[in-house]
Order: C-alpha cells, then structure tokens, then sequence
C-alpha cells in the first residue's frame, strides 16, 4: 500500500480565508528551516498571539492563542532542524510544552544543498541518504506520536536570478561550463568515495547544487520516498507555491508574499483532523 499525499496547492486556496479557528484544540510542532520559521511567526500573527521562548526549553519557540499552540524549535548554530534531526526537535518541543504534538509539519532540504566553493554542504550525507532520514522521521513520529497528523512541505523553488556576487557568478559558471563549475565539488567530495570514481562525484555534485534544478531534484526524490510509506502525510507544495515569484522575493529562496497561501495550505490538511479531535468530525 502507497501513502496517501494529500496535495495542497495553490489554487485550491485563498490566502486572505485562512480560518484559524478550525484548528481548535491543536498542539502544532513545526520542524524546519528558516522557510518554516517565517510561517511560525506568520501562524502566531494570525492566531494574535506573540513567540517566545519556553522556559523548559530556550531554543523552542511557542505562542498559543484561540486554543491553538504552536512550536517551532531553533538551532543553536548554523544549520536546520529538518527532518534529519526533526526527531530531536520534536522531544525538545514536546518536553517544552509539556504533552505531545497532535499535528506535525516539517520541511528539510535547502540546507542540504551547495553551491561550491561560496557554499559548502552544512551535510552531505543528508543529501545523499535524503530517503532514509525522511522514511526514519516520518516512521518514528508515526510510532512516537500516533494520531497526529503529518504534513511535509517540499522545498521552495529558487530563483537564481536573485543571486549576487560569487552566488551569481557560480551559477553562471553552472550554466555554462557545468564540468568546470564542478572542479571544486569534486575535490571537496573526494575524501568521501573510493579511488577513481570521479565521474560518479561529478554527477552528484552537479545534481545537489543550490539551484531550482537542484531543489527540484532532491524534491522528487522525497515525495517518491513518500509515496513508498503506509502512512497519511499530507503535502503542502512549497516548490509549486514559489516557483516562477522571483519578483517575491529578494534573496532567491524566501517569498514572504507566499507565506499566507501556505499556511493556508497547512490548515486546510490540520482542520479535518483538528475538527475529530473536537468531537466535531
């Protein structure tokens, strides 16, 4: 049996209709990068109710408003609470709220691509083995957490024409001389593979760069993942909701602008379950 990928996209939502109020009773643990951050903070504007540390725990960030609670966990350092480490957040989240999270929606993807030698991967591994952290995340919170309601959300597309400086100039190169753009890569990567496979790490390099190819890649490979699980995650479509808004946003890969048709996304997946939980459903 495949999974059943609940698609939120964005014509089938109007951002301005976000009914918060379905989500009644909801305990919300969001776990991701800077992308789910922003739609933490969007979500605690809506619900009028402002973040703050939790005492137990202050790299988890709460606010709670119209018996709605949300949660988002952040890094002490570089780096992203993506579903590569979305286990570890969730026990933070859970020990800083002080009972489980009945819905859980998490991201992961951005921060495991490069763009060599300006950006190096934060960790290779977790482009490289993406399947397994994400079957291992999804799998553990069904078995940790079981009721709440799952949702992923892809990675946002990016849109190059955004880049400056050595950004712009090793996409250009990307574009253009794709074997030599792939030179630093390749002797970065090196350590990590047998002798004389080359080839293989130049095909790898040029397939995690921080590009749309590259999201749009590690993307499919995720929701392929997805589709292989007994279990009911819902997905909203990040890439779909951004790709092509390159007039949104100013660095490339956060569109403000998008935020409110994504959680209305979220909402639209939580409130059928929130409404069983009420007695409602």
């Amino acid at each position: 049996m495949t999974a059943l990928l609940r698609r939120a996209l964005l014509s089938c939502v109007v951002a301005g209709a976000v009914d918060v109020a379905t989500l009644r009773g909801s305990t919300i643990a969001m776990v991701g990068d800077s992308t789910m951050r922003t739609q933490f903070e969007r979500l605690c504007g809506l619900l009028n109710a402002s973040a703050a540390r939790t005492p137990a725990k202050p790299l988890v960030f709460a606010c709670a408003g119209r018996n709605v609670t949300v949660a988002w966990m952040s890094p002490k350092d570089r780096g992203d609470f993506g579903f590569h480490k979305g286990l570890e957040a969730l026990g933070h989240v859970e020990e800083a709220l002080g009972r489980p999270p009945t819905a859980i929606y998490a991201n992961g993807g951005l921060h495991y691509l490069h763009l060599l030698p300006a950006r190096d991967f934060e960790c290779f591994q977790c482009w490289a083995s993406a399947e397994f952290f994400l079957r291992r995340f999804v799998v553990e919170s069904r078995r940790r957490y079981a009721g709440a309601t799952l949702v992923f959300m892809t990675g946002h597309a990016i849109c190059e024409d955004r880049y400056n400086r050595d950004y712009a100039r090793l996409v250009d190169q990307l574009r253009n001389d794709p074997r030599g753009y792939a030179v630093s890569c390749v002797r970065a990567l090196r350590p990590k593979f047998p002798m004389g496979m080359d080839a293989e790490i130049r095909a790898q390099c040029l397939a995690s760069t921080f590009t749309r190819d590259g999201v749009a890649r590690l993307n499919a490979r995720l929701l392929a993942t997805l589709g292989t699980l007994e279990a009911d995650v819902g997905v909203v479509d990040g890439f779909g909701l951004t790709d092509g808004r390159c007039d949104e946003t100013k660095d490339g890969r956060h569109y403000p602008a998008r935020e409110l048709a994504e959680i209305a996304a979220l909402v639209a997946l939580l409130a059928p379950d929130a409404a069983k939980r009420r007695g409602e459903g």
